[in-house]
């Protein structure tokens, strides 16, 4: 068994069919079908269930594939920890969901590494459930997850489920945010019926996103964007535009001419949680992350209690 016919698997499942994964390899499909037969004769036991439809993983071969995956991601680590250009590299990956105080507290972050220093760095906005899939399948350590109060029961559950740590970061509710001369701009509190005749700027995200706005309400102005860097322009540029968002830093809303306003949540708080390994180990890099983005979320909650 080695590293090669393991990727050439993973990609398959990837692919859902050999065909496909050979093409995306750019190797021959009778090399690639005869590697896997080959791999298949080793371990004992089928893989891939094939069939005109493409190559589906066995129960079996599903919870191979699954070790494989976790075994390349470390086997990968360990290569580039005993590489020389992995000296005085800064490494750091995050799944987190689509919030501007997180990236604010991720620039905060890379403003605090040496200038001389290399870096590694992912940076993944995405949704809770891609977040947990991810670092349970060790393809990263660190994860921040968004969930509703009323779905608390069901991520814990899942969590558990799937092995993995976790810790509650910041808990807040929706907020409005509009440009600062909208024409509700200089009400204390904004309710439901004032927003029926503005046009809402609303974040669609791919699948669970708790902010993401319910769709069907007749009537109702919407915008659906997919891109998080274009929120601030059309919030300002269209008139009478608004948007609910978690709490904003002070920073950004000054930067870009925006206000927050409360709003009487009908779902309750919502919960952004940190996940991890069960048992994992914080590095150096990690735990200077961790500080800024509590630093943030203390400086957030001065102004949202």
């Amino acid at each position: 068994m080695n590293m090669t016919s393991l990727k050439y698997m993973i990609e398959v499942e990837k692919c859902g069919s050999i065909t496909n994964a050979a093409k995306k390899l750019m190797i021959g499909q009778p090399n690639l079908s005869k590697a896997i037969k080959d791999l298949e004769l080793e371990v004992g036991f089928s893989i891939f269930v094939r069939s005109h439809k493409g190559a589906i993983p066995t129960k079996r071969g599903q919870e191979f594939i699954y070790l494989a995956k976790k075994t390349l991601t470390q086997y990968d680590a360990l290569e580039h920890f005993c590489s020389d250009s992995a000296e005085n590299t800064v490494i750091f990956s995050l799944f987190a969901p689509r919030t501007n105080y997180i990236s604010q507290a991720f620039s905060n972050f890379v403003r605090r590494i040496g200038s001389s220093q290399k870096l590694h760095i992912h940076f993944h906005e995405s949704s809770s459930m891609t977040a947990i899939h991810r670092i349970a399948s060790s393809h990263h350590a660190l994860g921040i997850i968004q969930y509703q109060d009323v779905q608390e029961e069901y991520y814990i559950s899942t969590l558990k489920l799937r092995q993995l740590g976790y810790e509650s970061l910041f808990s807040f509710e929706y907020m409005i945010t509009l440009a600062g001369n909208h024409p509700l701009a200089d009400y204390k509190e904004i309710t439901p019926s004032m927003l029926k005749k503005y046009t809402e700027i609303a974040l669609e995200d791919d699948g669970d996103n708790p902010l993401q706005p319910k769709k069907g309400k007749g009537g109702k102005r919407q915008i659906f964007i997919y891109d998080r860097g274009s929120q601030f322009e059309l919030l300002t540029s269209i008139p009478g535009a608004y948007m609910f968002t978690s709490p904003i830093p002070d920073k950004l809303l000054k930067a870009h001419g925006l206000i927050q306003k409360d709003y009487p949540c009908p779902y309750g708080k919502l919960q952004d949680v940190l996940i991890y390994p069960k048992g994992y180990k914080f590095s150096n890099t990690e735990k200077l992350f961790l500080h800024e983005l509590k630093e943030t979320i203390h400086t957030l909650k001065k102004f949202h209690p």
